[in-house]
């Protein structure tokens, strides 16, 4: 099964996804994926993998941009159980700095968080972002806000998924209710110039998706 290969196996490389700035009408920043062999989906794949496996890809890739020696501006997923740990946020800290961002990248497992792992989280997130990193939350939806609206406000900037282009007037009144909360609001799953007109006539701050091309590097993963 291919969902049950060892990182070593499956990751050939990494992958630099741009998002461009609406205001200043460029790449801003990329975000960061591992690049699978053919044929692994990439949810389904991290979807299977344990939370320690999770870390270790993310310590992983942390240390790639750290070798890289530049001051760009990086995103990089993480699932919120992990940001309850404190063995874990203790592996991210030395690798964190201004530009990097960490994206919760299941909102509703940060919603299922329980009243100890919620509090946990919130004081590692304050860790986090007093070495001048940044906390957003990728993949949310109209329908979760109902749970996230009294949370939103301690992320720096949430991503809105793909799926909520498919409905323009929608789309505006979610970014301008999120963007009331957050410092930014990016648009996800922009693949043309219809996507980009919606996206950016609903009040945006960032765009994301195939519009623009990613850069692909073949990258042997080692175990940290």
């Amino acid at each position: 099964m291919p969902y049950r290969l060892p990182f070593e196996n499956a990751v050939r490389g990494i992958r630099f996804q741009p998002i461009y700035s609406v205001a200043e009408k460029v790449i801003k920043a990329w975000e960061i994926l591992s690049l699978l062999q053919p044929g692994i989906n990439h949810e389904q794949y991290f979807a299977s993998q344990s939370e320690q496996s999770c870390l270790n890809i993310l310590c992983w890739q942390l240390q790639i941009i750290y070798k890289m020696k530049n001051r760009e501006r990086y995103y990089l997923n993480v699932p919120a159980r992990l940001l309850c740990s404190s063995q874990a946020v203790e592996h991210l800290l030395p690798w964190l700095r201004e530009g990097i961002v960490l994206e919760v990248q299941d909102p509703q497992g940060f919603i299922s968080l329980t009243y100890s792992e919620r509090q946990a989280f919130y004081a590692y997130a304050r860790m986090i972002k007093s070495m001048g990193a940044e906390l957003w939350l990728d993949d949310i939806l109209p329908e979760q806000l109902n749970d996230l609206d009294a949370e939103l406000g301690r992320f720096d900037g949430v991503k809105i998924d793909k799926s909520v282009l498919k409905d323009p007037s929608s789309l505006s009144q979610f970014i301008a209710h999120c963007a009331h909360r957050v410092n930014a609001v990016l648009v996800e799953g922009v693949e043309n110039s219809q996507h980009f007109e919606i996206a950016e006539s609903g009040g945006c701050h960032f765009l994301q998706g195939f519009m623009w091309p990613e850069q692909q590097f073949f990258i042997r993963y080692t175990p940290g």
